[in-house]
């Protein structure tokens, strides 16, 4: 996911892909919660500060497309935006702070409710 800026994963068997594949993934929710992190591949002998900047950029595709689920789902429901009152957030992607940004500039600045009290 991260790593391919660098190295592109077909170069490497599949026994390493599947190595670098889990560190990457395993530095997301460090960046949800931190501007930086260091990422170690040893296998390849790679090391790399990486900032959540960086992870922003590179992942800025994939944000989008996060958002394409739930303006489908507005359009499925035949309901405006602005007739939303909450914006619950469920799930690990949803712990990513540009996931947060774009989901508030979807629904005009409104405020995200992060957890659940009955």
């Amino acid at each position: 996911m991260v790593l391919l800026i660098h190295y592109p994963l077909f170069l490497f068997g599949p026994r390493l892909q599947i190595t670098i594949t889990a560190s990457c993934h395993g530095r997301w929710p460090l960046l949800s919660s931190s501007t930086t992190c260091h990422l170690a591949v040893v296998a390849v002998d790679f090391s790399s500060k990486f900032t959540r900047a960086k992870f922003e950029e590179v992942n800025v595709d994939l944000f989008n497309k996060c958002m394409e689920p739930v303006e489908q789902c507005l359009r499925d429901a035949n309901m405006n935006k602005d007739r939303v009152d909450e914006v619950v957030l469920v799930g690990g992607s949803t712990r990513i702070p540009k996931v947060q940004q774009l989901l508030q500039e979807l629904f005009n600045g409104k405020s995200l409710c992060q957890n659940i009290k009955s």
